[in-house]
């Protein structure tokens, strides 16, 4: 989500995207053998001009940028080109309660760099608040954010070999660890075949993607 934010960004105000903090390892143990986790350059296509001299860096210096200090994009809206011409009703239904609401003026354009800092666990699809055609531009390019061609031939022949299933993404790990989201640590495996089971056919296979350990006490109830 972070990264499509980024790119949508970039492409809305005609500049490069310059992610900071995403080259962290995909898998464990990386760091200690001497060998490099693959980061999200590596492994997707980027439909937008970015630079990678900054994916490892997790602080974010910028001297001379315009800085945009934003409440979480949960909360707030960016209405596009700006938000003195958008339509006060069709931007409050847009809205549906959220208080913060934002727009780029002279200044944003003026500047050589915006630094844009929010927390951006949302999708872009309620974040932007834009005309339809640009809404139609924002899902094109989002779609073409996607795995490199090597890794969609190989999901294609795995699930060409399993046939008709289903699929969950079960996020464990420093979900759990970290309490990222409020009830990660006390969800557990009887609540989550509830919610699956009103949605998937038992008849089929299910297919299980997690970062968590093979006994994590979530997938026993699944299992059953």
């Amino acid at each position: 989500m972070s990264f499509e934010t980024g790119m949508v960004l970039a492409h809305l105000t005609d500049r490069v995207f310059v992610p900071y903090g995403f080259g962290v390892p995909w898998y464990p143990g990386c760091n200690g053998n001497g060998r490099r986790g693959p980061n999200i350059t590596d492994l997707f296509d980027v439909p937008v001009p970015f630079r990678r001299d900054r994916l490892f860096d997790k602080t974010v210096h910028v001297p001379g940028a315009l800085r945009c200090d934003w409440a979480p994009m949960f909360q707030s809206v960016l209405a596009f080109p700006d938000l003195e011409s958008a339509d006060e009703r069709e931007l409050d239904e847009f809205s549906n309660g959220r208080q913060h609401r934002y727009g780029f003026g002279p200044e944003h354009a003026a500047a050589a760099d915006l630094q844009i800092d929010t927390k951006t666990l949302a999708s872009v699809a309620y974040f932007f608040f834009v005309d339809a055609g640009r809404r139609r531009t924002i899902a094109e390019l989002v779609a073409r954010f996607r795995p490199r061609s090597e890794y969609r031939e190989v999901s294609a022949a795995i699930a060409a070999r399993l046939g008709r299933f289903n699929a969950i993404h079960l996020r464990r790990s420093n979900f759990v660890e970290r309490s990222v989201t409020p009830r990660a640590s006390s969800v557990t495996g009887a609540e989550i075949v509830r919610n699956i089971a009103a949605h998937m056919d038992r008849r089929l296979p299910l297919l299980v993607l997690t970062d968590g350990v093979s006994d994590d006490p979530v997938f026993a109830a699944i299992r059953s």
